[in-house]
């Protein structure tokens, strides 16, 4: 899905407003007796969206068994500490960083198992930093999951 790009989507009803952001963590069982899987599964597993545009549709999604909508997203770039020595390409994997809660960069460091293992795309380097515990040098970046 290039950067941009929308898609369709199905979100908690509760949650269902312009510019919430979640990550699509992937199907489960439950939606392989959903008639509405094709949408969700359109999706890339691990990707940040943020919706843009809410629909009138309501409907029951099997997952958290609750009303959901249907809602139009983008996807968007992941804000994520990588080591230096990976950020020169434009395509690695992904590998959790360990991190203490109370970091300053620990939103950068900690993100969800869904992407442990994918492969990334750099779109954007932001910055340098220093991990206070370790001093290893890490690249922040803006990245994509390939596929």
């Amino acid at each position: 899905m290039p950067l941009g790009a929308q898609r369709i989507a199905i979100v908690e009803r509760s949650l269902a407003r312009k510019g919430f952001k979640y990550y699509h963590l992937g199907l489960s069982d439950k939606c392989d007796e959903c008639e509405y899987k094709s949408v969700c599964s359109r999706l890339k597993e691990g990707s940040l969206y943020e919706v843009i545009d809410i629909r009138d549709k309501i409907l029951r999604c099997l997952l958290i068994e609750e009303e959901a909508i249907v809602v139009r997203v983008t996807e968007i770039p992941i804000e994520i500490a990588i080591p230096q020595k990976k950020s020169f390409g434009t395509v690695f994997t992904y590998s959790s960083v360990k991190c203490d809660p109370s970091c300053q960069y620990y939103r950068y460091c900690v993100k969800p198992r869904s992407l442990e293992g994918k492969k990334l795309r750099i779109v954007e380097r932001v910055k340098t930093i220093t991990c206070p515990k370790t001093n290893e040098i890490f690249t922040i970046v803006r990245a994509l999951v390939e596929g």
